[in-house]
């Protein structure tokens, strides 16, 4: 779901677990031109439950083939029942398109979720289906020692984050010209993060401290040069 202000946010998640920081999500719709989409043809890898997709559509997307790992995710995802999307699973590293399929390919927060070495097979697949000149926009941990400390996915199962230097080096072996490619987000992310891994495994309570830290880590987000995650957009030579 695309929330239109954070009013909306907090009547939606007030007492329930969750999961998805806000300043994230929109700095996520922000760096989505509408030029790079309108009128486009869209793939988006790792869609889990598809609130990608509702917002390429408000940015005049002319199709959107969404693919994910999970067959249940899928099944959520169909549930939402939007036109112009094609639904598939499949994985990062093995599209299951021709060459040249795509205007724009977007993955966000999933390459930290793939086969450990598979960062690389994930670029070469979007620049293969990629058409020249498509966009490739990318969301990953950024690669901090404080941010990955605090990180309760790192702790439990490996949570992966990339420095710019990584990043950059995957995209330019394989096609690709950076755009741009920056940190943002700050500490309190990393707090807010704890409160809702708390809310949502341990006390099924609304998260401690849930609108300091939210306002917090919305103001992380709109500065540039912040250590929580790492925001690339790159053309296809």
């Amino acid at each position: 779901m695309v929330f239109r202000s954070k009013i909306e946010y907090y009547h939606c998640v007030k007492n329930k677990p969750f999961t998805d920081p806000w300043g994230l999500l929109q700095e996520i719709k922000n760096m989505v031109k509408p030029s790079m989409v309108d009128g486009k043809k869209v793939l988006d890898i790792g869609c889990g439950s598809g609130w990608i997709e509702e917002m390429l559509l408000d940015k005049g997307a002319k199709a959107i083939d969404a693919i994910d790992i999970s067959e249940e995710v899928i099944k959520s995802a169909k549930a939402k029942k939007l036109k112009k999307v094609k639904y598939k699973v499949a994985g990062a590293t093995n599209l299951p398109y021709p060459d040249s399929s795509f205007d724009l390919v977007v993955c966000f927060e999933v390459m930290e979720h793939i086969e450990k070495d598979g960062e690389n097979n994930l670029f070469s697949e979007a620049s293969r289906v990629l058409k020249k000149n498509g966009y490739f926009l990318l969301t990953t941990p950024f690669q901090d020692p404080i941010t990955k400390a605090l990180d309760p996915a790192f702790w439990i199962n490996g949570h992966r984050h990339y420095s710019i230097n990584k990043v950059n080096g995957f995209a330019e072996s394989n096609g690709f010209k950076i755009v741009k490619i920056e940190g943002r987000g700050g500490y309190f992310t990393s707090f807010l993060l704890i409160s809702m891994y708390a809310s949502k495994w341990i006390t099924k309570r609304s998260p401690l401290f849930y609108k300091f830290l939210l306002d917090k880590s919305i103001s992380g987000y709109r500065k540039t040069g912040g250590n929580q995650t790492l925001f690339m957009i790159a053309k296809k030579k």
